[in-house]
């Protein structure tokens, strides 16, 4: 008996230091990723519409707001774009004309060129799988080519009511079809689609629309407890079955947003993908967004930089800087389940007013934007961003009504973390060399700060090593760390084969590519750079198979059926090898190799006259390429 109290009172005990531990760790921990259920990697994604049964009032309202019309296929009700009574979008650089139409329920582009009498002298049709964007500011368009997805070269700017060249597309930056949507950019741009990591844009499935799963995490737990009963009620306590970003500490809760709401210049942490993030989590132990800072710069912003801008507003600092405080978020003014469109300025008001107590603008009339009390117009004023042209979107920054002198970036100061107080060095390495790849290729000021960062942690980091010789085209140092290299980075060999294949070391550049398949087998880059390989070292059957490959996946590129038209030249076959060249040209008529392959050719059959027009475009394609000279030569002898 006296056994059994003893159990007895250390079961008591111990259930009673337990809910004690456990409500001090919630309190502790409350809206941390500890206590969140969904955060387990064996919960999976349900979808939108298993939501819809128990939350119909959120679902029927999210429909109508930017998140929720964010992606869709390419119809006419899916657009709102204008495409009657438009002229064509001339891009002056590249020489090419486009212009959006719809036949039946389809939505074509055409690309076409015109001579000096207004002949059409090229066309090219494409048709648009998909459309992204709620056209409250644009539509970009998504081209699919048997899961390879890319952007298109035409976007809707709707609130100048015109179609443009994309961002990133204009001051001769054209990439027409080929820019390719990865997955960071889908991974914001829509819910999480199913993508093959294999690749570098490969899908096999895409969602319309950007769903609640994005800012609650993955529903299959809590979508199976309540089909089992098990109900919380949430008035009282949290349901840790699924996040509610509500119950999220402050700064949690600002990472939900902010994993898409803060645009800049991604790292990932070691190991992790763009789908690893989870409502909940920090943001910074899935990845790290890196912004550059310009001296005396503190007035341009850009599009998707509402989280960095806001944090940046003493509002937010002092709301947030001690505990206790009423903390201002992103949902302190917006309601993600309500359009802004239907939100109503008295919202936003109320919001400011909750600690600015007084009740009208104190600002004399003369120094207003309105005559109404509109707090946002004034100290949130709407102003065009610095990366998408034709747009208007409102400051973050919440301030004081500035006298803006200038916009103009004054020198490069470095890039910072936004989301992370603390970066390591390998984490600035890296984003140094990313930002010099995606956004400032001869801004060699990176790469300076990139190797002195380097140069700090000794040789031990070759991957980072072998990519800034790279990015450098010094090919001999890089061969030089590559020679201990024994890593699995496909980038890293990737750059390694090509080295190599620049220096004619054929038999290695091989073995480096197929090492770097080994990661990506569906990487049309990869793939490529391994026939070229293939056929330097006269495999020429391994590389049509690995070329037949490549255009079965992805019929339309220029540069696989000009490197197959090659092959079908060395084994004889030119009549098969001038079919792919000139398809090449049908898909991109400045492409170089092609025509001077068409020269030669030409050359070969005694038509100079064919060759003569081969070499004019390609002496407009590019002026001072050095095989001009030598065709000329040929032409005069």
């Amino acid at each position: 008996m006296r056994r059994s109290w003893w159990v007895l009172s250390s079961i008591l005990l111990f259930s009673f230091l337990l809910v004690q531990c456990m409500e001090e760790m919630e309190e502790e921990n409350a809206g941390t990723d500890l206590l969140w259920l969904n955060h387990h990697d064996s919960v999976s994604y349900v979808g939108m519409d298993a939501c819809r049964a128990c939350h119909s009032d959120k679902f029927e309202t999210f429909q109508h707001t930017g998140m929720g019309q964010s992606f869709d296929h390419a119809t006419t009700q899916k657009s709102q774009s204008r495409f009657h009574g438009i002229n064509p979008v001339y891009d002056k650089e590249k020489d090419f004309y486009y212009i959006p139409y719809f036949r039946n329920d389809s939505l074509f582009f055409k690309e076409y060129r015109l001579n000096s009498r207004g002949d059409t002298i090229y066309q090219r049709e494409e048709h648009i799988a998909y459309i992204v964007g709620s056209g409250q500011h644009t539509h970009s368009h998504i081209l699919n080519f048997n899961g390879f997805l890319y952007q298109a070269p035409l976007t809707w700017y709707a609130q100048k009511g015109k179609w443009d060249l994309p961002p990133g597309f204009e001051n001769g930056n054209n990439s027409r079809f080929s820019r390719l949507i990865g997955e960071e950019c889908m991974s914001c741009h829509n819910a999480l689609p199913e993508f093959d990591f294999g690749s570098e844009n490969k899908y096999l499935s895409v969602p319309q629309g950007i769903d609640c799963e994005r800012c609650h995490g993955p529903g299959e737990l809590h979508v199976q407890q309540k089909k089992a009963g098990i109900l919380v009620d949430v008035s009282k306590e949290a349901d840790y079955s699924i996040v509610n970003p509500r119950r999220l500490r402050w700064d949690l809760q600002v990472d939900v947003c902010q994993r898409c709401h803060l645009q800049g210049n991604t790292i990932l942490e070691p190991g992790k993908s763009f789908h690893d993030f989870r409502p909940g989590m920090p943001l910074n132990s899935v990845m790290t967004v890196f912004m550059p800072r310009y001296e005396g710069e503190e007035e341009g912003f850009i599009m998707a930089s509402h989280a960095q801008r806001l944090q940046k507003s003493q509002c937010f600092i002092q709301s947030n800087a001690q505990s206790g405080t009423m903390n201002l978020t992103c949902i302190s003014c917006h309601n993600p389940h309500v359009s802004v469109k239907v939100t109503g300025k008295k919202v936003y008001n109320d919001a400011c007013q909750g600690c600015h107590q007084e009740n009208t603008c104190t600002a004399p009339e003369s120094h207003r934007k309105t005559k109404e009390n509109n707090c946002v117009a004034c100290h949130m004023p709407a102003e065009a961003p610095s990366d998408i042209p034709h747009v208007n979107v409102h400051d973050h920054y919440i301030r004081k009504p500035q006298t803006i002198k200038s916009k103009n970036k004054g020198h490069f100061a470095g890039l910072y973390a936004v989301n992370n107080a603390n970066p390591s060095a390998a984490m600035r390495i890296k984003a140094y060399l990313s930002y010099y790849e995606k956004f400032e290729r001869g801004n060699t000021t990176l790469l300076d700060s990139a190797e002195a960062y380097l140069v700090q942690g000794g040789k031990a980091n070759q991957e980072e090593w072998i990519r800034l010789a790279y990015l450098q085209n010094d090919f001999d140092a890089l061969l030089q760390i590559a020679v201990t290299y024994s890593g699995r980075d496909e980038w890293t060999w990737y750059r390694i084969a090509r080295a190599q294949l620049a220096v004619a070391r054929y038999q290695k550049a091989l073995i480096s590519i197929k090492k770097a398949l080994l990661k990506k087998p569906y990487s049309l880059d990869f793939q490529n750079e391994k026939a070229v390989i293939l056929i330097q070292l006269e495999k020429y059957d391994e590389a049509m198979d690995v070329l037949n490959t490549l255009l079965k996946w992805q019929p339309k590129q220029a540069k696989s059926l000009c490197n197959r038209g090659f092959v079908f030249e060395t084994k004889g076959e030119v009549q098969a090898a001038k079919k792919d060249y000139l398809a090449a040209l049908d898909l991109d008529p400045d492409y170089e190799l092609a025509l001077i392959n068409m020269c030669r050719i030409s050359l070969s059959e005694k038509d100079k006259t064919k060759a003569k027009v081969y070499l004019l475009r390609l002496q407009k394609a590019n002026p001072n390429h050095p095989s001009i000279k030598i065709i000329s030569q040929s032409l005069n002898n």
